[in-house]
């Protein structure tokens, strides 16, 4: 569906989230645009892996709160 559920340590995703808006760009270029959003490394053709710092993960479900992009904030 493109959502998350939250923000964890290690996320996995799919194309329909790395093609989710954030900020006027897609999902992936929005984490690749600062460091302290993590990084994504692609497992499968369409299964990628999301890496965060625990310290960073308030910061990064505060910047996708306005948009709804994750469910349990």
């Amino acid at each position: 569906t493109g959502m998350l559920r939250d923000v964890y340590p290690l996320n996995f995703l799919s194309q329909a989230h790395l093609a989710n808006q954030v900020e006027g760009m897609p999902f992936d270029q929005w984490v690749a645009s600062d460091l302290a959003r993590g990084t994504l490394n692609p497992l499968t053709d369409s299964m990628w892996s999301w890496r965060v710092e625990e310290d960073n993960i308030p910061a990064i479900r505060e910047a996708l709160r306005p948009t709804g992009l994750v469910l349990c904030i």
